[in-house]
């Protein structure tokens, strides 16, 4: 019995001492820590009647304790036997713990870097001096939320109104929010926009003050741009500098080229042209993004995945729209960047033969599920192309159908109209060509528009000539023949119409003429440009590009006509229609129903698919 006893005081013992901790003195605090506790001069004693006494030690006998009390206005000194007061400890952990638990952070303001660092060092010292506290799980959130916050500093975000921005991002919204005041005012009190106001000067003033504020964020600008992309491109941060980049561009867009009719804006810009900005920090800000994605490896198409037949993988990324010399007032304007996911694209354009099977079967089954919800009704979709005999062979691309035709072929396979931002993206193929082949002038190269067919037709005759005519012959009863000159051979003389869909050449030139330029497009795609015209997903919008949609931008969701891309082999100005970043626009009824003004026959279309989406049977 009396063992047993021993053994269990034993394990007492130990388990008192295994739960021990050693007591932290002051001396054993950094010094950032120790500045959180109280003066050591100050002490607080508990006298014998229970009474509590807080004041600064003075000089005082062995025998005698002295403090200079000072209670509200009035300092005095008392003196105590040491006998009679007890000196309550400082109970270092409580007090420290308090002290943490004071910094809160602010939801309207980040912390500057270095506080940041502070403060996550004293929470970690505190968990390492006190590991048991009893309130720790609250302090280890407060340090969760703390290192959060400096993972955002460190992104080179900043903190406005409760949100965490990049910089350009948050002088927008800054000055939006002083705008939103001024706007205050000016309905408060009318008139106090204009200088001659004097009803209440304190006003007056107090308008001018937030207009200074105003152009300040506005001039400041371009230098927090010009010096944040090029840190965010270094970190690797390109998603960042390109919400950063349009933020920048479409503030001036909207600024400016809306032309915002309000005396706030009048009072900021004046009545400056847009025509006068200069632009070129954008555009060159651009192609560094894109420089930057192009450094970046090659999305790879997924494992397990495969093209569908007749497609070719597109991998998307970062991309380029528009123009860079473009005009305000031209639909190509401004270069932007965007982003597009990965898509399918065919990789010809769809052919007649495969065009009848589709209005076959939506003739004769009555299906009317793939129509868009604006078609007219009873649609007929045959194609105007099936008139004219040249524009009617099964492989030859499809041509004189109007965008609702594109769009239910399309949704009837289980694939869908490729948007702008992905057709730029598959023609431009990351390396900013002026055209899908490269940057060759259209009357330079082989494409199916005017230049290209009078291009190859001087190849043909050079490396194919046609067998010259015999001459003709003189003489009477075929006596006394005089022999004439050899007559020159003749030229090739290629048909207007368009090539097959699945054809770089002509059915003239296939087989016979060796040419070494890659005439397909980025991704191996026929026929980008030139051939038929290609309908595409968007409405036109002349400011479709002003938007702040960077990724998979979808286009206006309203309008009067769709947009078509790259030329056809009707297109005339070869240098312009052809381009990557030239978009059709119908003008009159014949385009709209894929003609050419003249009635002619031009418009085709091809169709993308999106990696998770399946095909139809």
């Amino acid at each position: 019995m009396k063992l047993r006893w021993l053994m269990g005081w034993a394990l007492c013992v130990a388990g008192v001492l295994s739960t021990a901790t050693v007591a932290v003195e002051r001396s054993d605090l950094s010094a950032d820590a120790q500045a959180f506790l109280p003066d050591e001069r100050i002490l607080t004693v508990k006298l014998k009647n229970g009474f509590i006494v807080r004041g600064e030690r003075q000089p005082s006998s062995p025998d005698t304790l002295s403090l200079k009390v000072t209670e509200g206005s009035i300092t005095t000194r008392k003196i105590y036997a040491t006998q009679d007061v007890t000196i309550v400890a400082v109970n270092i952990g409580r007090v420290f713990a308090d002290e943490l638990k004071k910094l809160q952070l602010s939801p309207d303001a980040a912390l500057p870097r270095a506080e940041y660092a502070r403060r996550l060092l004293l929470f970690d010292e505190f968990f390492t001096k006190f590991p048991d506290y009893p309130e720790g799980a609250e302090l280890k959130s407060l340090r969760q939320d703390t290192a959060a916050e400096l993972e955002q500093v460190k992104k080179g975000l900043e903190k406005v109104d409760t949100r965490w921005m990049l910089p350009v991002e948050g002088a927008i919204f800054r000055f939006r929010g002083v705008t939103s005041r001024m706007r205050e005012l000016t309905k408060q009190y009318p008139g106090v926009e204009k200088a001659s106001y004097t009803a209440q000067p304190k006003v007056r003033k107090g308008y001018e003050q937030l207009l200074e504020q105003r152009r300040a964020i506005a001039r400041s600008l371009a230098g927090v741009i010009r010096e944040r992309l090029p840190l965010l491109l270094a970190q690797g941060e390109i998603d960042s500098a390109t919400t950063e980049l349009n933020a920048f561009l479409n503030f001036w867009l909207e600024r400016v080229m809306k032309n915002e009719a309000e005396a706030a804006d009048r009072a900021l810009f004046g009545e400056t042209p847009f025509e006068s900005m200069d632009f070129s920090l954008i555009t060159g800000l651009a192609r560094r993004i894109i420089g930057a994605a192009q450094a970046l490896p090659p999305r790879p198409l997924p494992a397990g995945v495969t093209p569908p037949p007749g497609m070719v993988y597109v991998p998307g990324g970062y991309a380029l729209m528009g123009r860079e010399d473009a005009k305000p007032n031209e639909p190509d304007f401004p270069l932007r960047v965007v982003y597009v996911k990965p898509f399918f694209m065919d990789r010809c354009e769809v052919a007649n033969a495969d065009y009848r099977k589709f209005v076959e079967q939506a003739r004769t089954s009555g299906d009317v599920s793939m129509e868009h919800p604006l078609s007219p009704p009873m649609k007929n979709h045959d194609a105007l192309g099936w008139k004219t005999p040249a524009l009617s062979r099964d492989d030859q691309p499809v041509v004189g159908v109007d965008w609702f035709d594109a769009y239910a072929y399309a949704k009837a396979a289980g694939k869908r109209l490729p948007t702008e931002a992905e057709w730029e993206c598959a023609a431009r193929g990351g390396d900013d060509r002026i055209y899908s082949w490269g940057d060759l002038l259209p009357g330079q190269t082989i494409v199916s528009s005017p230049g290209g067919r009078k291009f190859l037709a001087t190849e043909m005759d050079r490396q194919m000539p046609l067998p010259a005519p015999r001459p003709p012959s003189r003489g009477i009863f075929g006596c006394l023949q005089r022999k004439e000159p050899p007559l020159p051979p003749p030229h090739w003389n290629l048909p207007v119409e368009p090539w097959d869909a699945d054809q770089l050449l002509p059915p003239q030139a296939i087989g016979k003429l060796e040419w070494n330029e890659d005439l397909a497009g980025p991704y191996g795609l026929l026929h980008l440009a030139g051939n038929a015209a290609e309908w595409v997903n968007d409405w036109y919008s002349p400011t479709a590009y002003v938007t702040n949609i960077f990724r998979d931008p979808p286009g206006p969701i309203q309008g009067t006509v769709h947009v078509f891309r790259g030329g056809s082999y009707l297109s005339a100005d070869d240098t312009k229609e052809l381009r990557v970043f030239t978009r059709g626009i119908p003008v009159n009824d014949n385009m709209k129903k894929g003609c050419f003004t003249d009635a002619r026959p031009m418009i085709g279309f091809r169709c993308v698919k999106d990696l998770d989406a399946p095909l139809r049977p």
